[in-house]
């Protein structure tokens, strides 16, 4: 995947989370901006917005693990629990969140040095 479709990707699912129109931004400032292109983001807002995004990613997933492999009823529940909106989360939770946000971030600022 190159850069702009790695950047076209992102946007759209964060324009998708948002309910935006993505086709009436420019996906890079939207990405990098939100909506002002002229606001550079800072880490912590990157982190949260990658743990935001991982979250539900991590829904997705455990809904699709539920449906197809034999899994407890105890770990069932517990998932359950945290089948909420990130801004829902417990801060303990979103932490797990935050962990895999800033591996991302890492690995992204890797790929730009590059």
């Amino acid at each position: 995947m190159t850069k702009r479709e790695w950047q076209i990707e992102m946007a759209n699912r964060f324009a998708k989370r948002d309910n935006v129109n993505i086709e009436e931004l420019d996906t890079r400032s939207y990405l990098l901006g939100r909506y002002d292109s002229t606001k550079t983001l800072t880490d912590e807002e990157i982190i949260e917005s990658l743990a935001e995004l991982e979250h539900e990613q991590w829904i997705k997933w455990a809904s699709t693990i539920m449906q197809t492999e034999k899994i407890s009823d105890g770990r069932i529940a517990r998932w359950k629990d945290c089948f909420v909106s990130y801004a829902d989360l417990s801060e303990e939770m979103k932490e797990f969140d935050r962990e895999w946000a800033r591996k991302a971030l890492a690995t992204l600022r890797k790929a730009q040095e590059k």
